[in-house]
């Protein structure tokens, strides 16, 4: 069962860093989060529950550090960076 929570709080790690942009990896959300749910686990070895929400919140962390990092802003040179920009007017030959 604990590969399922774990698998869970990944997810919604994934999907609280894709509704709030500001819980990115700039943040120091996802690293408190992975770092007190370490800590967390480590000092309540012996409390099943407590250890399991700690491995919970780490996991948690991982997911929105993972989902930051994999989000990679647009450069002028890449043709992504112009959507929803307006109209755009392309010149050339076609042969």
């Amino acid at each position: 069962m604990l590969l399922l929570y774990m698998v869970m709080a990944w997810c919604g790690g994934i999907a609280l860093s894709a509704a709030r942009p500001e819980a990115s990896l700039n943040s120091a959300l996802p690293i408190c989060a992975v770092i007190g749910g370490i800590m967390g686990a480590v000092l309540s070895y012996q409390r099943r529950n407590v250890r399991r929400l700690s491995l919970c919140l780490a996991a948690a962390g991982l997911g929105m550090a993972h989902h930051s990092a994999a989000l990679q802003p647009f450069r002028p040179d890449q043709l992504a960076f112009y959507n929803d920009r307006g109209t755009a007017v392309l010149e050339g030959i076609v042969s």
